[in-house]
């Protein structure tokens, strides 16, 4: 009986370490709490995080890259693939990030935002990423959080209008654009 997972929804696959690996190079899964999770994106999570994706890149500072659905190995047997991150050019890691990133952005789905708001969260800070942004299109807010002693704290909660952030790196954030 073959299993299929429809955008927006969300299929756990408990595995060892070992055989999620042997998958190779495959589209919206990450592994956790031995099992491979598999996420693809809607069409409204996919628009949100290109869009998202366009504004970054045009302020990221020299240095750093703008990186989309691209795997960062958190720690051992602990792997996640971010909507969006900011990188240092100079991070190691051809297959996946091996370092931790300036920034990791997580354009949250009905079946991903409990992850996103809680084990992701954690996980992030504990991993070392210096910003965590949580983006939900559903409820047109982008939450932003600052990593400190290696726990998230929250710094704002934007919603409606046009935002001007000067950390991580000044940015403008016009949600109307973002998400319409």
């Amino acid at each position: 009986m073959a299993t299929q997972v429809v955008a927006g929804g969300s299929l756990r696959v408990p595995m060892t370490y070992a055989a999620y690996r042997a998958l190779g190079e495959t589209k919206h899964h990450e592994y956790y709490d031995g099992m491979c999770v598999i996420n693809p994106p809607s069409r409204r999570h996919a628009v949100v995080a290109r869009r998202l994706t366009r504004v970054l890149e045009d302020a990221c500072p020299t240095g750093y890259d703008v990186i989309p659905e691209w795997g960062w190995r958190v720690q051992t047997q602990q792997e996640f693939g971010p909507d969006v991150m900011v990188v240092a050019d100079s991070a190691p890691g051809a297959d996946l990030l091996r370092a931790a990133p300036l920034l990791v952005v997580e354009v949250t789905s009905p079946s991903t935002r409990s992850e996103d708001w809680g084990r992701k969260l954690t996980a992030y800070a504990e991993g070392g990423a210096q910003w965590y942004w949580i983006v939900d299109p559903d409820a047109g807010e982008v939450a932003v959080f600052r990593n400190v002693a290696g726990e998230f704290a929250p710094q704002v909660r934007l919603a409606d209008g046009r935002h001007r952030l000067a950390e991580p790196f000044p940015i403008t954030l016009d949600l109307a654009i973002l998400f319409r």
